[in-house]
């Protein structure tokens, strides 16, 4: 898991308003006991664009199995092992993209030729995992309920290899607001993949309205993160129109939810820093 920080606001740290994730019962609960979660709620704000989606689905996770899912064991397993293989892949491309910046650098041509070798030889380690990857996630397709982490994976994978356009497809076809009841596990898991992959899918250029368009719907819709979608829609806003609009959407998140009156000024602050 990469530890690169998200960009910061002027006014607070960006990943403050997340808190309100942690503050939920059942993952307060999920937390006593698995290592994991008190990891994510303890070091949220080192977390990259990808470990929050990563972190996002397997809070998720725990929620749902401990609720909904226990019945499930071989495919509880499965997950617990593609979570591992999916850790294992962004080490190999982490030290992938470490190579690659020691070969553009060197000057030797004898060791450039070295670097090059074990560049090559990283790049398909990481194809191969990429490959066996896909294969486990597809292995847990069978099991209906588990259809938004199964989504997630995929679309990670893609879009960590370049792929932004079967992420961006996964996402679409992420039905969220049709998933469950509105305070179901099922709905919390869709909600928190299809964030984790609008985050993610923000990266391209090309699909960023993709993302800011599902961080909206989200935000306005949402039953779990509407305060997280629109907190990342701040960093993404770019015109006094969009900053407009977006102010209006976290008015209308605290007449629904009062409570989370700090979150939001935090968000007002960091589109309108002057006041």
């Amino acid at each position: 898991m990469t530890t690169a920080s998200i960009p910061e606001s002027k006014s607070s740290s960006a990943a403050v308003p997340t808190r309100n994730i942690f503050e939920d019962p059942a993952i307060q609960e999920a937390a006593k006991n698995d290592a994991f979660v008190r990891f994510i709620v303890k070091h949220w704000v080192s977390l990259t664009v990808t470990a929050v989606a990563i972190a996002l689905g397997m809070i998720a996770y725990n929620v749902f199995t401990t609720t909904a899912a226990k019945k499930s064991a071989d495919a509880t397993m499965l997950l617990s092992e593609i979570q591992e293989a999916y850790g294992a892949l962004v080490s190999k491309q982490e030290a992938l993209a470490n190579l690659r910046e020691q070969q553009s650098l060197e000057s030797d041509a004898t060791k450039k030729q070295e670097l090059t070798a074990r560049v090559d030889e990283k790049g398909k380690e990481a194809t191969d995992s990429r490959q066996k990857l896909n294969l486990m996630v597809a292995a847990l397709e069978t099991q209906k309920h588990f259809d938004p982490l199964v989504g997630l994976y995929k679309g990670l994978v893609a879009g960590r290899f370049g792929d932004y356009e079967s992420t961006r497809a996964i996402l679409s076809a992420n039905a969220w607001e049709q998933t469950g009841s509105p305070e179901s596990a099922r709905r919390s898991m869709s909600e928190l993949s299809a964030l984790g992959l609008a985050k993610l899918l923000s990266e391209s250029e090309v699909h960023r309205q993709v993302a800011k368009d599902t961080l909206k719907a989200l935000a306005l819709r949402g039953a779990f993160v509407p305060v997280e979608a629109a907190d990342s829609l701040s960093y993404l806003t770019t015109t006094a129109e969009e900053k407009a609009e977006l102010v209006s959407i976290v008015d209308g998140i605290r007449g629904r939810s009062p409570g989370q009156e700090r979150f939001i000024s935090e968000i007002r602050a960091r589109l309108y820093p002057q006041g």
